[in-house]
C-alpha cells in the first residue's frame, strides 16, 4: 500500500526501512527480492467527524433561522401592505358616507320638534291610577287631561294642521 507522507509518496515498506523514494522494480539488478504489500488504514479522528457534524448542524440551523426570518418579514410586509389598503378604503367609503348624509339631509328636511301637549295632566293622571284602586277617584285628573287635550286639538283645527276645516 501507499501512504502518503507530506507532499512525498512512497512504498510503506522502503519509507519506514530509510530507503529512497523510488520503488525497487522486481528483476533489475540489485533490486531486492519483491515484498508483500502491508495495507493500513487510518480511521479520521472522532473530534474531526464530530466538528464536520457540528458545522453542518450549525449551517442548518443559520439556513433554516435565515428562511424563517425571511419569511416572517414578507409575511410582515404583506400584512402592512393589506393594513394600509384597509385604512384608504376605510378612509374612501367614510367620507362617501359622510357626503351621502350630508346629501340626503339637505334634501330632506326634518320638521322641528314640538312640546309634547300637555305632559303634565298625563302624568297627573298616570300617577293617580297607579295610585288609587278606583279608577272613579281619579276623575278630576282625567278631565283635566280631556280638557286640555280638546284645547290643543281645537287650536290645531284652527290652523288647518288636521285637516279640519279652517274658519
Amino acid at each position: 500500500a501507499v501512504v502518503r507522507a507530506g507532499r512525498r509518496r512512497c512504498a510503506l515498506r522502503q519509507c519506514a526501512m530509510g530507503g529512497s523514494q523510488s520503488a525497487a522494480k522486481p528483476g533489475a539488478a540489485g533490486a531486492a527480492a519483491p515484498r508483500e504489500a502491508v495495507s493500513v488504514q487510518v480511521a479520521p479522528t472522532i473530534g474531526v467527524s464530530s466538528q464536520r457534524d457540528d458545522m453542518q448542524r450549525q449551517a442548518a440551523e443559520i439556513y433554516q433561522k435565515g428562511a424563517e426570518d425571511g419569511i416572517r418579514t414578507k409575511w410582515d410586509e404583506m400584512r402592512r401592505q393589506a393594513d394600509e389598503r384597509v385604512k384608504a378604503e376605510h378612509s374612501r367609503l367614510a367620507s362617501r358616507v359622510s357626503d351621502l348624509m350630508e346629501e340626503f339631509e339637505s334634501k330632506h328636511k326634518r320638521a322641528p320638534q314640538r312640546e309634547v301637549a300637555c305632559t303634565d295632566q298625563r302624568e297627573a293622571i298616570v300617577a293617580c291610577l297607579a295610585r288609587e284602586t278606583d279608577p272613579l277617584k281619579c276623575a278630576d285628573a282625567a278631565a283635566a287631561f280631556q280638557a286640555c287635550a280638546e284645547g290643543v286639538t281645537g287650536r290645531l283645527m284652527k290652523r288647518g294642521a288636521l285637516g279640519g276645516a279652517q274658519s
